[in-house]
């Protein structure tokens, strides 16, 4: 007798020269859709789930998490597994036990191909490769961040309007624009609350339009955390239509990046990529004053980054009121000059600093230092510094290894605040040849140069 599988056998991917040619329930066989990434569509309940370890009975809480989960396999087989479905996790702790509960976010995107039982929406944020049958409907799927704010969570993604849920049963409750205060079309993934106050600091970019027509416009938002009425709203023009991913908030001010992954609306409307990277654009940041006025833009190498590591909020005790941002660090960025000789180009894994003068403080009051391409009026950037994280840490298969050091800024403040016009020890670079073969210049001191007096 025949096995019975052999009466069914293996159905194709059901994709022709790159797009899907079935109604089949086949992802591609791409590394977007295999291993980690490969689609887990479950939507679920489990009451008190198998640990490993002992929970402590003192944690009480739900931790949330959203990700990306393809309800349908895709248009277009190459397309990207962080256009898929957001689906909302909820890990309930208390007594020490755990429960789990799963849901999609139901947006309008999701709802559209749910009653159509597959995919219709097409590449990666490109509404021009979406079907005729789902023009003019949101396509976000709200499944980069999630946030608890004023009673509901809210599901972003940035190409367009958070989407709110109820925090204990994961049911969507539907499109969220802060009681018909946010008239742009997207959103930030990643908003910031003020510590102290509780207030929402959020933007949006490529703002102008509908979200997809590579708008320069940027806007920023400040909410009330008692009330929920926005407090401030103001519109800036970017040098370009980029990626503002993710960005930094201090007691006075919003640091946005701009990165150069490039949307050029030409390449849209021919059923392109959503982004492009320009391997000629710099890197740019944008410096917003939280309670109003211009934004100042900063220029460094070009490079790209994920996240922010650190925001220094505070520091108007010294310096004349300047403060200290930490800006991440770069995955990658230029060779060095006298170092393109190498084999491998180095993964320049680096960390800058800003030093912002507050409004009405003249910039000539920043201490002065090295500069690292433009800097506008009022901005002064440190230079790059790595660290180990502990002491003889080996700095990514690096041969030599330095000791311990203190944080940067543990190291300049006291020097400012005992001796402000005195010189701080030269900055001091040395070369470490690393195992695949190219050099890294790490840090050692930092000079700041002699502090003028306002």
């Amino acid at each position: 007798m025949a096995h019975a599988y052999a009466l069914f056998p293996e159905a194709t991917s059901g994709y022709v020269n790159g797009r899907k040619h079935d109604s089949q329930v086949k992802y591609p066989n791409t590394p977007q859709f295999k291993g980690f990434l490969t689609p887990s569509r479950v939507e679920g309940d489990i009451h008190t789930l198998e640990t490993t370890g002992i929970i402590p009975p003192s944690i009480n809480g739900t931790f949330y998490r959203v990700q990306p989960d393809p309800r349908f396999p895709p248009i277009f087989e190459e397309d990207t597994w962080f256009s898929g479905d957001g689906a909302v996790s909820a890990f309930k702790f208390a007594d020490g036990h755990v429960d789990w509960k799963q849901r999609y976010v139901r947006t309008d995107r999701y709802r559209a191909e749910a009653s159509a039982r597959r995919a219709l929406f097409g590449r990666y944020r490109n509404p021009f490769t979406d079907s005729e049958a789902v023009k003019g409907v949101i396509r976000t799927v709200s499944n980069t961040n999630i946030l608890f704010w004023r009673g509901v969570l809210l599901a972003c993604k940035e190409d367009g309007p958070p989407f709110a849920m109820d925090p204990e049963t994961l049911e969507t409750i539907g499109r969220y624009d802060f009681e018909g205060q946010m008239t742009a079309p997207c959103f930030t993934a990643h908003p910031k609350l003020d510590p102290a106050t509780g207030e929402m600091v959020a933007f949006a970019y490529a703002a102008g339009g509908d979200a997809h027509d590579a708008s320069c416009d940027v806007v920023v938002w400040s909410f009330d955390a008692g009330t929920g009425k926005k407090t401030h709203e103001a519109w800036y023009k970017a040098p370009f239509c980029g990626m503002i991913h993710d960005a930094a908030l201090t007691e006075n001010y919003l640091i946005l990046p701009l990165t150069p992954l490039k949307v050029d609306f030409e390449r849209l409307k021919k059923g392109g990529n959503h982004f492009a990277w320009d391997p000629n654009e710099d890197q740019w940041y944008g410096i917003v004053p939280r309670k109003g006025g211009d934004i100042i833009w900063l220029r460094a190498d070009n490079g790209t980054f994920s996240f922010f590591s650190l925001s220094y909020p505070s520091f108007e005790r010294w310096s004349n009121g300047h403060q200290i941002k930490r800006l991440p660090r770069p995955h990658r960025g230029r060779v060095r000059k006298g170092l393109q000789n190498y084999r491998r180009p180095i993964r320049r894994r680096r960390q800058r600093f800003l030093l912002v003068a507050p409004r009405g403080v003249p910039a000539s009051t920043a201490p002065e230092r090295p500069r690292l391409g433009h800097v506008p009026l009022g901005i002064r950037p440190l230079p790059p510094y790595r660290q180990p994280s502990h002491p003889g840490q080996d700095l990514r298969h690096q041969r030599r290894v330095f000791p311990h050091r203190r944080p940067l800024h543990d190291e300049i403040l006291p020097a400012l605040l005992a001796a402000p016009n005195r010189p701080l020890p030269a900055l001091r670079f040395r070369q470490v040849r690393t195992s695949c073969g190219g050099l890294v210049q790490c840090h050692r001191a930092l000079r700041l140069g002699n502090r003028h007096q306002g």
